[in-house]
């Protein structure tokens, strides 16, 4: 993970990252962790991977995330 995207992401108000179970990459997420949990929790949570941004910054160079890879997700706006 890169500490500029995650910096930016934090600026953006995003403030947690999700990985579903088997996926590659994590997505941001807006929002605490209620509406966080109400709107991805299709599978036991264990078995995904929820980081807050705040913990991944502290994280940033370590074996643990260095691998890992936040997609960006852009959404459509109505017309």
């Amino acid at each position: 993970m890169n500490e500029k995207i995650l910096s930016y992401l934090k600026g953006e108000g995003f403030t947690y990252l999700w990985r579903k179970s088997g996926a590659h990459a994590y997505k941001p997420m807006k929002g605490n962790l209620e509406q966080l949990l109400a709107r991805t929790c299709t599978t036991p949570l264990w078995e995904d991977d929820l980081l807050s941004i705040d913990d991944a910054l502290l994280l940033v160079g370590t074996k643990r995330v260095q691998d890992d890879w936040i997609v960006l997700v852009k959404h459509k706006r109505g017309k």
